[in-house]
């Protein structure tokens, strides 16, 4: 189980953090220059991926620069899993122990492809077991500031929480639920809903914290969503 997360300032800019002896993850805030974050934690390797909104997920020690995939499995200790993000929520995943470890990129086209049941299926090949795991939902868009179009909708035709995550609005079209999304399909997948924990922010209303890409546009900025076995 992980404790709240605390919201400390390294040089001018703030970061969201939980570590304890063993692990250390978070995110950061508006602004926040990734050599900042590889100095907070004395310059330890990095480890990120080409993000193509897929449901590819690899292995730290398989990912080599350039590598394109959107979730990281951490298999050695000492190396910085990053994934980028914008209203895309990052998924953290680790295990009772914290001998396992990760983040997902969960955009819509991660979860139309589903990426969340790729990593269940990952995990569960290594004869690991999925439902001792613990997964937290970091900063995302919320479904009140997510409008889609119908298309969207009917583009998850496959999937059984489409009815749940998808509601219409007055003059058309849907808002998307992609927190929710994720926490159905978890527990479709055999996690216990008190292992899925959610940050509860919405990166489009926290204006002066978060980027968001509905909101900016294509800014280049970016929150680094991180994670490192200690």
């Amino acid at each position: 189980m992980i404790s709240e997360f605390q919201r400390a300032q390294f040089k001018t800019h703030f970061m969201n953090i939980y570590q304890n002896n063993r692990i250390a993850l978070g995110y950061t805030e508006i602004d926040f220059p990734l050599n900042d974050l590889s100095e907070y934690f004395h310059h330890l390797p990095v480890v990120e991926l080409k993000q193509i909104h897929s449901n590819k997920i690899l292995f730290s020690s398989e990912i080599r620069p350039g590598t394109s995939g959107d979730g990281i499995i951490l298999d050695t200790i000492k190396r910085i899993a990053l994934i980028k993000t914008a209203d895309c929520v990052p998924l953290f995943f680790w295990n009772q122990d914290f001998s396992c470890a990760g983040i997902i990129h969960c955009g819509w086209k991660g979860l139309q492809k589903k990426i969340e049941k790729n990593l269940i299926d990952i995990i569960k090949e290594r004869r690991i077991t999925a439902e001792k795991f613990w997964f937290y939902l970091g900063p995302g868009i919320e479904k009140k500031c997510y409008p889609v179009g119908p298309e969207l909708y009917e583009s998850f035709y496959a999937h059984n929480y489409r009815k749940q995550v998808f509601s219409k609005k007055r003059r058309g079209g849907f808002f998307l639920d992609i927190k929710k999304a994720i926490f159905l399909s978890l527990i479709e997948l055999g996690i216990s809903s008190e292992r899925i924990i959610d940050s509860n922010i919405c990166t489009f209303c926290e204006e002066n914290r978060f980027p968001s890409f509905r909101r900016d546009g294509k800014s280049k900025n970016r929150i680094y969503n991180f994670l490192l076995l200690k």
